[in-house]
């Protein structure tokens, strides 16, 4: 909130949005489908985990659920610690089996009791 115009940016037009010093959000949009088509292509018929922070992966997500970056607003970021399973037959065809542990409210391999001391 400190920064009116950055602050509109992030609510409104999410597309449009760059930290300060940081990549675009077209940017991280257009590496993390660039590394996931390298991915697939090296790994094909095999089982790969990848992990990235949320942003990054709200930028995947909308790539492959709109293939419109100007979408972005309209895709949530995945909880903390989220897993989510995608399954690719090639760049082009993928199946979502879960998302965000099944659209939990907290996700379901975190155990709430590993918390406590």
């Amino acid at each position: 909130k400190t920064d009116p115009e950055l602050y509109d940016i992030w609510h409104n037009k999410q597309h449009l949005f760059a930290p300060v010093g940081g990549e675009t959000a077209i940017e991280v949009y257009e590496r993390m489908w660039a590394a996931v088509k390298s991915i697939i292509e090296q790994n094909s018929g095999k089982t790969v985990a990848v992990t990235s922070h949320g942003f990054a992966i709200k930028c995947l997500l909308t790539r492959l659920y709109h293939n419109d970056i100007t979408k972005l607003s309209e895709v949530v970021i995945p909880s903390n610690t989220a897993v989510s399973l995608f399954e690719f037959n090639g760049a082009d065809e993928f199946e979502i089996k879960y998302f965000n542990d099944e659209i939990l409210k907290k996700s379901s391999h975190f155990e709430e009791k590993s918390l406590k001391k």
